[in-house]
């Protein structure tokens, strides 16, 4: 039995008509629903084998995964969520989505023992199934794709022409539609862990950058250290008894900060390039709501004050911001990044500012954590 491959397109933005003709093939099969169009496609006769699966299973709400062996190392995957086919692919038993398979509340096994999941950490318990019998799959064959013949294509025109006569020709032509791209539900998700920068990696450098500050010179007091853009910045201000000789030679004995620094007239200022985003986070999600609750309650436990939480919902996950604030030292913000390390949490603003007695800092900073929809 061959395989169709999936194709989903939004039904508000195209029809089954437009996403066959972006995808064209010898054999089709579409159903619309849940507002979107599933397309499934072959050159050769083939089944739609989710379509059968879904049917056999039922359109349950829950989120539920299926993997089936074809042979010894390609299975068949897919993934069902608010009773519609998500994503449905062939690949390698060590290649299936980590994201969707921790994002159901079941999974279903054929022809594979329950140790498969054993690599893909907290998985639901897996539910053992027979295959498909033949009169299950066989009503969600594709149906070949009608075409019209070449030759009957050039009779068309020529007598198109033969009547229009040069008007066509002239006639403005519509610019070709472009292709409707796949829907990946996650994404929205992917883009934003990929793109966020690590708090934990944020945290670590800026205690490194603060033990530069209380080294600083003579005539050279922090001014701050703060976060902008994708550097973290550090900036001291010349008092009146600062020399330009003094922090050129201090400079000389930091090697590893020369590269990112520059002194003007009244300012050193050094500039230390952020890379490290939540790009491990791609292919696996957090739940939201315990893992929250037992954060908020160490980091206030430590002495910081949470305040300023959102909540923002997306598809398929949801993002919850929040402020904290403390005097703090060094080793409180070193503490602070057991709290956050091994979680999904990003940074968007940090301030350090000097104050009283030496060595404190208020400190000011802007977390969010990136996990599962509840």
């Amino acid at each position: 039995m061959n395989i169709a491959a999936l194709c989903k397109a939004s039904s508000t933005h195209t029809n089954k008509e437009k996403l066959q003709r972006d995808h064209p093939a010898k054999y089709a099969y579409s159903v619309t629903r849940g507002g979107s169009i599933s397309l499934y496609t072959s050159d050769e006769p083939a089944t739609a084998l989710a379509e059968a699966w879904l049917k056999k299973i039922g359109r349950q709400e829950d989120a539920w995964c299926l993997v089936e062996a074809l042979n010894d190392h390609t299975v068949f995957f897919m993934f069902v969520s608010g009773g519609d086919v998500k994503k449905a692919i062939t690949c390698e038993v060590n290649q299936l989505d980590t994201v969707l398979l921790l994002r159901s509340d079941r999974v279903f096994l054929v022809n594979l023992p329950e140790s498969t999941l054993g690599q893909y950490g907290d998985c639901p318990t897996a539910t053992p199934l027979a295959p498909l019998a033949e009169a299950e799959y066989a009503p969600f064959a594709l149906k070949p794709v009608s075409t019209v013949r070449w030759r009957a294509v050039m009779v068309g025109a020529v007598l198109l022409a033969m009547c229009g006569g040069g008007y066509a020709l002239l006639r403005p032509q519509p610019l070709p539609e472009s292709p409707v791209s796949p829907l990946d539900p996650y994404l929205a998700y992917r883009t934003s862990v990929s793109q966020a920068l690590s708090a934990k990696e944020i945290l670590q450098n800026t205690v490194a950058l603060g033990a530069y500050g209380l080294l600083l010179p003579t005539g050279w007091p922090l001014d701050t250290i703060s976060l902008q853009g994708d550097n973290l910045t550090l900036t001291a201000n010349r008092s009146p008894s600062g020399t330009q000789a003094v922090i050129k030679q201090w400079l000389q004995q930091q090697t590893a900060l020369t590269p990112f620094s520059t002194v003007t007239i009244d300012t050193l200022t050094i500039r230390i390039p952020l890379s490290a985003t939540l790009s491990t986070w791609r292919d696996t999600i957090m739940p939201v709501g315990q893992s929250t609750t037992r954060l908020f309650d160490a980091q206030t436990t430590l002495g910081w004050t949470v305040r300023d939480v959102i909540h923002t919902d997306h598809r398929v996950s949801t993002s919850i911001q929040w402020s904290l604030t403390k005097t703090a030292m060094l080793t409180d913000i070193a503490t602070l990044i057991d709290t956050v390390a091994m979680q999904p949490i990003s940074i968007s603003s940090l301030t350090l500012t000097p104050t009283q007695p030496l060595g404190r800092y208020a400190t000011e900073l802007s977390l969010a954590f990136t996990g599962e929809t509840p």
